[in-house]
């Protein structure tokens, strides 16, 4: 759990909730009056730092960049929208039943490409939603912590990175992109193109022997599975997939060239990041290197 500073007093954020549609969710209860807030702050997610050996004890808060924000109410209807900017800050303003603000997983118009993260079990986007706010101005500095679902916006801040990248070399926005990933997901990691509704990118947090491998923080993994989408999106893939590891030998070429092609679309992002935005890069390691 953690908290966020709403007119000197500290609100909780309380619940992380999987949205598998718009409108109201009824409730509100008997009597109930609208309430008028005026909210300015920011979000942040706290990201896991690594070098060669793995993650580091230190972890580091990052602006939740271009992803939707918005001032719901206690029936589920949404009273304002708002996109943070390049530094997590947002202003919203609405009145409504119980107000409370959410945090969508999900990038907003001013990014260089739609992307959502969802559930891999039923598809639901990822959300964060506070406790309900009192009335009147208010400040809201929001810290989702990685115990919470600070994976999925690292998820999102690593796939919008290498939407950039790509940008600044095509001059063209990649299409939207489905991310698939919660908390102790077994779904696996991979990318497949031709899913039907789950079709992207997914992530596994938790393997299935149980041992934890957090791979929505492992960003180079994140990065070479993105090469996977590029490779989809921008050709052609004639991979023939399946289960890889590093030192199996046996494999097809078309796998084995298509696994060195999403490799190097990850080292050549970070490389990008280090000479455009270091401070988005979770390590201090060559771009050469790839840490799972």
């Amino acid at each position: 759990m953690t908290n966020i500073p709403a007119r000197g007093c500290l609100v909780p954020m309380f619940l992380v909730a999987l949205l598998s549609g718009c409108g109201s969710d009824g409730g509100g209860g008997e009597g109930a009056f609208a309430v008028a807030v005026s909210l300015t702050g920011t979000v942040r997610y706290e990201d896991r730092l690594y070098d060669r050996s793995g993650f580091l004890a230190a972890t580091q808060f990052k602006p939740v960049r271009r992803t939707l924000v918005q001032l719901v109410s206690s029936r589920g209807d949404v009273i304002a929208s708002a996109e943070t900017d390049e530094e997590g800050a947002f202003s919203l303003a609405g009145s409504g039943v119980q107000p409370r603000l959410r945090v969508l997983a999900k990038t907003g118009p001013g990014a260089s490409q739609a992307l959502e993260v969802r559930s891999p079990a039923n598809g639901a986007l990822l959300a964060v939603v506070t406790g309900a706010l009192e009335e009147g101005v208010q400040s809201a500095d929001i810290n989702v912590p990685a115990a919470l679902v600070g994976g999925a916006f690292n998820i999102l801040d690593v796939t919008s990175n290498a939407a950039e990248f790509l940008a600044s070399l095509s001059g063209t926005a990649p299409g939207p992109l489905m991310l698939f990933w919660e908390p102790g997901s077994t779904d696996g990691t991979y990318f497949c193109g031709a899913c039907g509704p789950f079709s992207g990118i997914h992530l596994r947090s938790l393997t299935s022997n149980g041992l934890f491998d957090l791979d929505e923080y492992d960003d180079d993994v994140v990065l070479h599975e993105y090469g996977h989408f590029v490779e989809a999106a921008f050709g052609t893939i004639d991979s023939l997939g399946g289960p890889h590891f590093l030192t199996d030998l046996s494999q097809d070429l078309r796998l084995a060239w298509s696994e060195g092609w999403s490799s190097f679309f990850a080292g050549a992002a970070k490389q990008w990041l280090a000479d455009n935005a270091p401070q988005r890069l979770s390590t201090t390691l060559p771009s050469s290197f790839y840490v799972d």
